[in-house]
């Protein structure tokens, strides 16, 4: 086989074709990151709640999603969501990255409710006294006044190693 042409067509195709392949396939990647972190976080919180809730219904009810969930692949869930519900659920009327989105959000959502979860109970422990001024606070208000901010610090380190 002769490679006198085969090299120099090699790099034109290359420099023309490969660098708008790539950078489209790099934003669109950028673009469901952020809409499955973003989506991942906001509904991550409920979750972690919602696990934390006195309702035994409820906590199990959490559990079996966020097992569900963390237990499938993420290749398997991204199928089911593109594929199949499309046509269990037609009058949503999403479009295929919409399915995406929808899919890498909320299984971002079972990672991160679970790191966020495990952040608000490392403070929310009967061991530790409540800080001043909580006492006179209603129930829910000290562990998102008080407790949340002080624990994005616990709950940031397992989240950034979670995503890498």
């Amino acid at each position: 086989m002769n490679f006198e042409y085969f090299w120099p067509n090699m790099v034109k195709v290359w420099t023309g074709y490969w660098q708008d392949i790539i950078f489209n396939g790099l934003r669109i990647t950028l673009q469901f990151a952020a809409v499955a972190v973003l989506m991942g976080v906001l509904l991550g919180t409920i979750v972690a709640i919602l696990k934390m809730s006195r309702s035994k219904i409820v906590r199990f009810l959490i559990t079996v999603y966020i097992e569900v969930i963390r237990g499938t692949p993420i290749l398997l869930q991204l199928f089911i969501f593109v594929f199949a519900l499309p046509q269990v659920l037609p009058a949503l009327n999403l479009t295929t990255p919409q399915w995406t989105a929808v899919a890498l959000s909320i299984n971002s959502s079972a990672y991160v409710s679970e790191i966020i979860r495990s952040g608000i109970q490392s403070a929310w422990t009967r061991a530790r006294p409540r800080p001043p001024g909580v006492w006179a606070s209603p129930p829910a208000r000290p562990c998102f006044v008080s407790f949340c901010p002080r624990r994005c610090g616990t709950s940031c380190p397992p989240w950034a190693m979670s995503s890498s």
